[in-house]
């Protein structure tokens, strides 16, 4: 999905000699709810919403985003 946010046509290629993700992986949102109250009150955008906001922030701020 950032690939394509990105529109970037070339190969990816992953390292699988290194580690794929985090050693653990919680699934508890109860630190979400003590910040912002109920979670299901909440509106979230969809993981592509998010990527393609987050990649058009930082094709904005690139400059910036990169120091």
């Amino acid at each position: 999905m950032i690939a394509d946010a990105m529109k970037f046509s070339g190969d990816i290629v992953f390292d699988k000699s290194l580690p794929d993700g985090q050693f653990k992986k919680t699934a508890s949102n109860a630190r979400l709810r003590a910040v912002c109250g109920d979670a299901n009150v909440l509106a979230f955008a969809s993981l592509r919403e998010g990527i393609e906001t987050t990649v058009q922030w930082f094709i904005a701020n690139v400059e910036n985003a990169r120091r």
